[in-house]
């Protein structure tokens, strides 16, 4: 070899140790564990917030509802429609926590409905109701024209939550739409064991799930043949059909907390969906099954080491010529 294609050589740049001990850490058992770690978790985090939720108060009175809507809206109130459950599904299928509902009509689109919405929040915030906006509509403000109070002009449409107000054990949510109507609801406030039952059960079962998640991709690794191909189909089974619900859920509790300061979503909003429940299921029984199959499989014992074999007689031993030197 050339001198300069030696020096080139020896100068060449070394490979990172840290990216060459990256690259020789075997993650297929990691992710396994952390899978089953984020699906227990999350099943354990559901369970303390419903477990929470149960120490919250009920939901007001139709006479106290509609004195909270008259208050808020500053007139005459429509009749109550009602759903006293924790969480359930509406007439339209919606899932979502109980509620004493006062539908109006309104003009979502109208230049003047970021006035009415700014009005109803200026009186639950003068009866001393904690107002949290979110960024459905940004105005008014103090620079905007009053005269758009009573506009007949056309602005951007505005469809679903405009703010929320908390007071004691109740909430009170302003809606956009559907179509051309507002909604006053009153629900419950979650109460602080809430939060904290969700986050002692997720750290909890998702400490369990990595702990199980590890000991299973241990014995999956010494499994072979039919076993080892049937628990790996039925695990990336599993891992597909919760991809929708997992990255549903992320997204409402981005959302949430991207629009409120303390949103009130529970952990399985995406799994009570009725086209995701269905994916969810089956992606926990294929789990299962995986779990079943590597638990059940027999795994092979390794070879027993073959003695080594006496030296035959006569024939002079390995360190012989050693010892007589010595």
């Amino acid at each position: 070899m050339p001198l300069d294609l030696r020096t080139r050589w020896a100068a060449r740049p070394r490979a990172n140790p840290w990216v060459a001990r990256v690259r020789a850490v075997d993650w297929r058992p990691l992710l396994v564990a952390l899978f089953v770690a984020v699906l227990l978790g999350l099943a354990g985090g559901s369970l303390g917030q419903w477990i929470g939720w149960r120490t919250a108060g009920s939901l007001p009175t139709d006479a106290e509802a509609e004195a909270i809507a008259r208050l808020a809206l500053a007139g005459p109130v429509p009749p109550p429609e009602r759903r006293d459950e924790f969480f359930g599904y509406d007439r339209n299928d919606a899932y979502g926590p109980g509620y004493v509902r006062f539908t109006m009509p309104a003009d979502p689109a109208a230049a003047s409905f970021p006035w009415q919405a700014k009005d109803i929040r200026v009186r639950l915030d003068t009866a001393g109701w904690a107002v949290d906006r979110t960024w459905a509509i940004d105005g008014p403000d103090e620079k905007s024209d009053p005269s758009r109070r009573a506009s007949s002009d056309r602005a951007e449409r505005v469809e679903g939550l405009i703010f929320v107000a908390d007071k004691g054990d109740w909430r009170v949510r302003y809606l956009a739409g559907p179509g051309d109507e507002a909604r006053l609801e009153i629900v419950r406030v979650a109460p602080i064991a809430v939060p904290a039952g969700g986050a002692l059960g997720f750290l909890v079962f998702a400490g369990v799930g990595w702990l199980i998640g590890q000991r299973a991709a241990r014995r999956f690794s010494h499994l072979g043949g039919f076993a080892r191909r049937c628990a790996r189909w039925l695990l990336l089974g599993s891992v597909l059909g919760m991809l929708a619900p997992l990255a549903l859920t992320l997204v409402r509790l981005g959302a949430g907390h991207a629009q409120l300061s303390s949103p009130q979503i529970p952990l399985w909003t995406a799994f009570a969906e009725p086209v995701l429940m269905p994916l969810a299921v089956a992606a926990v029984i294929l789990l299962c099954a995986a779990g079943a199959v590597v638990a059940g499989a027999s795994v092979p014992e390794p070879a027993p080491a073959e003695p080594l074999e006496p030296a035959l007689e006569g024939e002079p031993e390995m360190n012989e010529p050693l010892r007589e030197g010595n």
